[in-house]
């Protein structure tokens, strides 16, 4: 496997999610993955404030099979969002 990455500014972004007020409400659903050519982990803390703001917000979150691979004792969410 290669050596994994992850994007600083990424986990920055992610983590100044709960300070955007409104700005996070217009999504009803968020897909987490790792990129994969070229590959890029994305650290687990960053995952778990997804996590978290997207429940504190009511939004459906989908984590991919590779999130699993890496991190296999995070919850399992595959959520879909409600059909408008």
């Amino acid at each position: 496997m290669p050596e994994s990455k992850i994007d600083e500014a990424y986990l920055e972004e992610v983590s100044g999610l709960r300070n955007e007020g409104d700005f996070i409400k217009c999504f009803d659903w968020v897909i987490v993955g790792f990129q994969t050519n070229p590959f890029k982990k994305i650290e687990k803390k960053a995952i778990t404030d997804i996590i978290e703001v997207t429940r504190e917000n009511k939004i459906s979150l989908f984590l991919k099979d590779s999130i699993y691979k890496a991190y296999p004792e995070l919850p399992i969410m595959k959520e879909f969002p409600e059909r408008r």
